[in-house]
């Protein structure tokens, strides 16, 4: 799950012709995620998230966004 809200106005000729846009985005999605440790010693966890939005307001709606991260630790 994540949301984005956007605090200020969006500046610039088009958006200060129409007042600003301030915008927020309410996204829900599975995550799949891998732990294991290389060598024995160092962790590795990597996740991937498919995170639809479920609703927006001056953002662009997506089905087709994926985020992946990955962490080593020393």
């Amino acid at each position: 799950m994540s949301t984005v809200q956007q605090l200020g106005n969006d500046t610039g000729p088009i958006p200060d012709r129409l007042n600003g846009f301030v915008g927020h985005d309410f996204a829900l999605g599975p995550i799949v995620t891998y732990e294991m440790k290389l060598a024995g010693k160092a962790p590795l966890s990597a996740s991937l998230h498919w995170v639809p939005s479920i609703t927006s307001t001056n953002r662009i709606k997506s089905t087709k966004t994926f985020m992946a991260t990955a962490t080593l630790a020393f």
